[in-house]
């Protein structure tokens, strides 16, 4: 991953987030209505991870209920760059970032059932996180 550099977010990768990654939930992304407040509405920041000049990943979080809580609300990395570490990444450095200026207690991300079965037990124990998982399939609304 040396060529990956990580940065803030721009409004300017508006263009390569939803048109150049895939789809961050199957046949659904959200990132083409909601890009400008996930990077900056109240709260949010977006991180982004670049390959030379080209936009491969993005991670937005929200810092909620005082400083106490930051909730990853959007994720996604290029189908051609999966599985080489990005995402965590990615959300490392927005997690550096927040430290910062707050005491994070809580941390929420939610994933799709793939990721968090890949994701899972590395992460939350890399974090010393104990996990408090509940499950949503929107095909069947359980």
């Amino acid at each position: 991953m040396s060529s990956i550099s990580i940065r803030r977010a721009l409004l300017s990768d508006k263009h390569a987030v939803t048109h150049e990654i895939s789809k961050a939930w199957g046949d659904m992304d959200y990132f083409s209505d909601l890009y400008d407040e996930f990077i900056s509405g109240p709260g949010c920041m977006g991180h982004v991870a670049v390959d030379g000049t080209d936009v491969v990943g993005i991670t937005c979080g929200i810092v909620a209920d005082g400083g106490q809580m930051v909730c990853t609300r959007g994720s996604k990395v290029k189908d051609s760059h999966q599985g080489r570490g990005i995402y965590m990444s990615i959300l490392d450095a927005m997690n550096r970032e927040i430290k910062q200026t707050t005491d994070v207690t809580w941390e929420s991300v939610s994933v799709v059932k793939a990721t968090a079965e890949r994701i899972n037990k590395s992460y939350t124990q890399r974090k010393s996180f104990r996990e408090i998982m509940r499950l949503y399939d929107s095909r069947t609304q359980r």
